[in-house]
């Protein structure tokens, strides 16, 4: 009498797919980690893609930052400054913190209305592309958030 019916002549294995897909998994990140390895210089720079400089315009000083090809962490933390000062000659509020890495990042406000707000949008806006965007537009390149 069988009562496993045919499931008593086959043979278990463990799932293929599921290693397959850890492998897959394991794979990608060892590439993504040696190409975010290979793309940081040694002094910590990053490079900047070609044509990225011109794409992206800015001011002079964010210009001067992008034309050697790589950004520093001195270059970066110098145009993060700038975008500050300009924010804060405009009178506009501002707030600094560090995120998830420790990294400083700054946001508009508060503000007392959505008018208010309105209104420093642009101001927001064109601080951060004459100082800062083509800086940031290298690091998410190279693979640094």
């Amino acid at each position: 009498m069988t009562i496993l019916g045919g499931l008593a002549n086959r043979r278990f294995s463990r799932p293929r797919g599921a290693f397959v897909v850890v492998a897959a998994l394991a794979a990608a990140a060892v590439v993504a980690v040696t190409i975010g390895a290979m793309a940081m210089a040694d002094d910590g720079s990053v490079p900047v893609p070609a044509g990225e400089a011109e794409r992206l315009g800015g001011g002079a000083q964010q210009q001067a930052a992008l034309a050697d090809g790589s950004v520093t962490q001195a270059e970066y933390s110098e145009a993060f400054q700038r975008t500050l000062d300009c924010l804060r000659d405009a009178g506009i509020p501002f707030v600094v913190s560090n995120n998830s890495r420790g990294e400083p990042q700054y946001s508009a406000g508060p503000f007392a209305s959505k008018g208010e707000l309105d209104r420093a949008k642009p101001v927001v806006n064109g601080c951060y592309v004459e100082h800062l965007r083509g800086l940031d537009v290298a690091q998410a390149a190279a693979g640094r958030p």
